[in-house]
């Protein structure tokens, strides 16, 4: 299915930009398991039996979680012209030509040129405003945990 959307002189780029608010803390020494949690815990047996360990992985996970950052996260996909697919390739030296690095490059802007933002997303806020300075002022009303 990606063969419909990128042929072999494209790849996929992803930037995710977080913008950070706060950082919430419990302190583990005092973190106290449900009722639920501790249940499921004395049902573990001291000799391995994967598919009880296996379920309780899948249902509790590994850690307890004790600290988050509240935040948002602006994220976007782009497609972008793939310079090498094989170690050694002549072709990455000459997708990017480093000799002519300048800004006023036209080889260099041609590169930066071909990248097709393909989305552009935020976590947390209002995602429905497109603004990026609003989706920074929003975030303070409905942050999300990463």
């Amino acid at each position: 299915m990606l063969g419909f959307y990128f042929n072999r002189e494209e790849a996929l780029a992803l930037s995710q930009r977080v913008i950070g608010l706060y950082t919430l803390s419990l302190n583990a020494s005092t973190v106290q398991l449900n009722v639920f949690a501790r249940r499921a815990l004395s049902k573990l047996t001291a000799t391995f039996d994967p598919e009880l360990y296996e379920g309780f992985l899948d249902a509790w996970g590994t850690h307890i979680i004790t600290k988050s950052l509240l935040s948002g996260m602006i994220e976007e996909r782009a497609k972008v012209m793939r310079c090498s697919s094989i170690f050694g390739n002549n072709r990455f030296v000459n997708c990017m030509p480093f000799d002519e690095l300048g800004l006023i490059s036209s080889n260099v802007t041609y590169y930066s040129d071909q990248i097709r933002v393909n989305s552009k997303r935020l976590l947390g806020g209002n995602i429905e405003i497109n603004n990026e300075n609003e989706c920074k002022i929003m975030l303070a009303v409905k942050p999300t945990l990463l």
